[in-house]
């Protein structure tokens, strides 16, 4: 049997101790993981349908909001980092 007959992607993204988010192509929030309520505060129905820029510190948008650009233009971004505002 394979491991996928048992586990659906929601339930591995919720074993994962790194905060997991994903965000639609008009950067709004579809997901978090519980981590990222751990980590951060939020609970999914605070963040969930809202933009993604209003969690990450003001300083750090544009950097974020370019290599979002290049990501939808295909470019592999192996390391990024942005600040996050914990509520």
């Amino acid at each position: 049997m394979k491991i996928s007959q048992f586990l659906h992607l929601d339930d591995v993204l919720e074993l994962i101790l790194d905060a997991v988010c994903v965000v639609d192509k008009e950067n709004n929030l579809v997901f978090v993981s519980a981590a990222f309520e751990h980590m951060f505060g939020y609970l999914p129905e605070e963040v969930i349908g809202r933009s993604v820029f209003d969690f990450i510190y003001v300083e750090d948008r544009q950097k974020t909001s370019s290599t979002v650009d290049s990501i939808l233009l295909g470019q592999t971004q192996t390391s990024f980092e942005n600040r996050w505002l914990h509520k």
